[in-house]
């Protein structure tokens, strides 16, 4: 759901960035990537997890938007169907809204 949300809206406005935490091996994640189709996400490690903790990430999955100043503006913590028509208007809306 997440390479299908980069693949339709990445771009100089919108970014889909997934750090794996803690002990996952880069090796592993690629062959997960490969397994499921995904070609257009980099992974990212947070081994230590201290981008987690500063980040004060409590539980995973997590997601976490932000602008692009940095700063957050939206958080959740569970799963969620990334790619549903009612996610992908939440990302339009906030794309469009950061174009004015």
């Amino acid at each position: 759901m997440l390479s299908e949300l980069q693949r339709e809206f990445g771009g100089e406005r919108f970014e889909v960035v997934t750090i794996a935490t803690g002990r996952n091996s880069i090796q592993g994640i690629r062959r997960f990537f490969q397994e499921t189709g995904v070609d257009n996400l980099p992974p990212y490690l947070d081994p230590r997890q201290n981008l987690a903790r500063s980040m004060a990430v409590l539980g995973l999955p997590a997601t976490v938007i932000l602008d692009t100043d940095g700063r957050e503006i939206a958080r959740m913590r569970g799963d969620a169907e990334w790619y549903s028509e009612s996610a992908r208007a939440i990302i339009r809306a906030l794309t469009e809204a950061r174009e004015e």
